[in-house]
C-alpha cells in the first residue's frame, strides 16, 4: 500500500505531462496553428468553492503556450471568495495574480469616435422602451420616476444587471398600483425598486418601521447629484413632525399636522408580499 503510495506522485506527474504535450498539439491540429481560446462566463455567479477550484484548476492543468481562458467575472465578489476559504488574513488580490496574468475592464462608456457616451443610459432606455411596448404604453409617462432612474444609472455606473433587476421591480410595482402617474406615488415606485436591489436591510427597515431616516437620507445623498426633490419627498413621507422640521428646515404645527400613511412603506410592502 505505502509503496503504491509513493508510485502515485510519479504516474500523476508523468499523466500532467502528457496531457500538456496534447494540449500543445491542439492549436496546430484544429486551429491552424492560431491560439485557442475558453470564455467561461459569470464565474462570479457559480458555487464559490467550484469557481476557486476551477481556476486553480485551469492554471494547473492547462498553463501552455496559445491555450488562453478568458474569465468573466466580478473581481470584488472573487476576491471575496478567496478570503472566506482562506481566511481574512490572506492578500485576495495578490494570491489571484498567480492565476491571472491579465485583468481588463470593459469600457462602459466609449464610442466608435472617442466621445463619451453613457451605455448605461442607452440600456436603460432600451429596457424601457421594451416595457412600454410589451407591457403599458404609458410607463414611460412617470417622469419623475423616468429622472430619478436616469440618474442614478448616470452618476452610480450600476452594472447592466442591476439595472435590469431595478426595472423587473419596477415594472412589478407598476401593474400592481392605479396610482402610479401621481406624483407622490411615482418617486415611491423607483425608490422602492432601488432599495430592493441594493439596500435590501433598508427596505425591510423601513416596511418593519424600524428605519433611521438619517440613515436613509444618506444613501439618497450618494444615489443622485439634485437630490431635493427626492430628499423632500422622503422626509415628508417617512419623517416625523421633528425630523421635517429638521432636515427640511421649514416648521410644520405638530397639532395640525396629521400623519397620512406612508407611500414608500405601502409599496415597500406590497414587493416584499409578491417576493414570498
Amino acid at each position: 500500500m505505502i509503496d503504491t503510495k509513493l508510485k502515485n506522485p510519479k504516474e500523476d506527474k508523468l499523466a500532467l505531462s502528457s496531457f500538456k504535450k496534447y494540449l500543445e498539439g491542439l492549436p496546430n491540429k484544429i486551429n491552424d496553428g492560431k491560439p485557442i481560446v475558453f470564455i467561461i462566463d459569470e464565474l462570479d455567479r457559480c458555487r464559490p468553492d467550484f469557481a476557486l477550484e476551477l481556476i486553480e484548476q485551469i492554471k494547473h492543468l492547462f498553463s501552455v503556450p496559445k491555450i488562453t481562458f478568458l474569465l468573466v467575472t466580478n473581481r470584488v465578489q472573487l476576491e471575496e471568495i478567496i478570503k472566506s476559504k482562506y481566511g481574512n488574513g490572506i492578500n485576495a488580490s495578490l494570491y489571484l495574480q498567480k492565476f491571472v496574468n491579465i485583468w481588463l475592464k470593459l469600457p462602459r462608456n466609449i464610442s466608435l469616435d472617442y466621445a463619451y457616451h453613457d451605455d448605461g443610459k442607452r440600456y436603460l432606455e432600451y429596457l424601457l422602451e421594451n416595457l412600454s411596448s410589451h407591457s403599458d404604453e404609458n410607463i414611460n409617462k412617470n417622469e419623475l420616476t423616468i429622472r430619478f432612474f436616469r440618474e442614478l444609472v448616470e452618476d452610480n455606473k450600476v452594472s447592466f444587471r442591476e439595472i435590469e433587476r431595478m426595472l423587473s421591480s419596477y415594472s412589478i410595482l407598476h401593474n400592481f398600483f392605479d396610482s402610479a402617474y401621481i406624483d407622490e406615488y411615482q418617486l415611491g415606485l423607483a425608490f422602492v425598486s432601488y432599495l430592493n436591489i441594493f439596500h435590501y436591510k433598508i427596505l425591510l427597515d423601513i416596511c418593519n418601521n424600524t428605519y433611521l431616516l438619517s440613515e436613509i437620507l444618506s444613501i439618497v445623498r450618494k444615489i443622485t447629484k439634485d437630490d431635493e426633490k427626492l430628499k423632500e419627498y422622503i422626509v415628508m413621507d417617512l419623517g416625523t413632525v421633528d425630523e421635517i422640521n429638521s432636515f427640511l428646515e421649514i416648521t410644520v404645527n405638530s397639532n395640525s399636522w396629521r400623519r397620512h400613511e406612508s407611500k414608500i412603506i405601502v409599496i415597500g410592502k406590497r414587493l416584499l408580499e409578491l417576493g414570498k
